[in-house]
């Protein structure tokens, strides 16, 4: 089924194209992408291995395509088993997704807030009744929440979205070093962190929104009165 459907797609790509003498018979289960053929190539690619365009809209039809966006299939078809991220990747806990698929084994992909406004991705959590959940990645999200592929809603563990982002903490974890609040990411602040000197770290309400000990950006504080505000690592 799969292979009947990616033939006539691409048939109907090279439908109308000028081939003249350039007309090229490929063996089975290959064939030559639109996009190709029109750049001068006429080589015959596995179907396994094409990314189709088919009325402005990119599809996968494999699983190593990452210049293409989700498979999208017609209407009565269904996607191919292996059409998730096109690189192979898989996301870890506080790393921004667009699908389920993108994050790794036993995380989904949750929609976010900052500062009561949602974030422009979503972002791989655990299920708070996984009993995985760990330090930076701890508290209770406020409310279930539906993953951006349809799961059914849940409560996810993740961060303190009123105080940083998924992006300021994992800031804190790489150890990035900055010289002034703007060198860190949305929801991040420069700061004195232990003996590290200025690193990118975040606003805390309590030691458990900060990374576990012996880490650096332990413990929620503000540097022995010198910070206006509680940070990780302060």
């Amino acid at each position: 089924m799969k292979r009947a459907f990616l033939a006539l797609v691409v048939l109907s790509l090279l439908t109308g194209a000028d081939c003249g003498s350039t007309l090229r018979t490929c063996p089975e289960g290959t064939a030559i992408p639109s996009f190709n053929f029109e750049n001068g190539s006429r080589e015959c690619i596995p179907f396994d291995d094409i990314c189709i365009t088919q009325n402005g809209n990119s599809t996968i039809a494999c699983a190593d395509c990452p210049a293409c966006d989700p498979y999208q299939p017609p209407d009565g078809d269904e996607p191919p088993p292996d059409a998730g991220m096109g690189d192979g990747s898989v996301g870890d806990v506080c790393e921004s997704c667009s699908t389920d698929d993108d994050c790794g084994p036993d995380l989904a992909c949750v929609p976010m807030l900052f500062e009561d406004a949602p974030r422009p991705t979503g972002y791989c959590l655990y299920r708070a009744d996984r009993g995985v959940c760990e330090q930076p990645f701890a508290l209770v999200l406020p409310e279930p929440r539906q993953s951006l592929s349809g799961a059914e809603a849940t409560q996810y563990c993740g961060i303190d979205e009123r105080l940083t982002t998924c992006e300021a903490v994992l800031a804190l974890i790489d150890d990035v070093e900055c010289a002034t609040d703007t060198d860190c990411p949305q929801g991040g602040i420069c700061r004195e962190v232990g003996a590290l000197g200025l690193q990118c770290t975040y606003e805390c309400a309590g030691a458990g929104a900060c990374p576990e000990e012996p880490a650096a950006g332990s413990g929620c504080g503000d540097a022995n009165g010198t910070s206006e505000e509680d940070y990780c690592g302060g």
